[in-house]
């Protein structure tokens, strides 16, 4: 008789809950306009599950949103020997379409609160 056994189904909804209740936590990676929910990481989740990344290395993906190869490459131990040049651009092609394209610029910038629809700040900064 076998005892009970987490499907890997299990475990991955487990761990969207558990990335969820961590996003929503103070100093909160989701307080910039662009918002996580349960689908967004479970579309990454599937997109990018192919390419065998660890937990670490999706967790940062979410939290750092890369636009470059470089800053890529920071997040994915051992990139270039694990993935070659256009595995690397399907992944970044994979979070844009995943996560969308104001990664671009920084939260907060000008170019990333007209992208999100937001006015300039009270103190009248842009």
């Amino acid at each position: 008789m076998h005892g009970h056994r987490q499907t890997t189904a299990d475990v991955a909804a487990e761990r969207q809950l558990k990335l969820m209740d961590y996003f929503r936590a103070s100093p909160s990676p989701l307080a910039y306009p662009t918002k996580y929910t349960p689908m967004t990481i479970r579309n990454l989740f599937a997109a990018l599950r192919p390419y065998d990344l660890t937990k670490a290395e999706m967790i940062m993906l979410l939290n750092l949103r890369p636009n470059t190869v470089a800053l890529l490459d920071v997040i994915i131990e051992e990139l270039d020997a694990r993935f070659s040049e256009e595995q690397q651009a399907e992944i970044m092609q994979l979070l844009v379409n995943v996560l969308g394209t104001d990664q671009v610029d920084e939260p907060g910038s000008k170019n990333d609160r007209q992208s999100n629809g937001i006015e300039a700040s009270a103190d009248g900064q842009s």
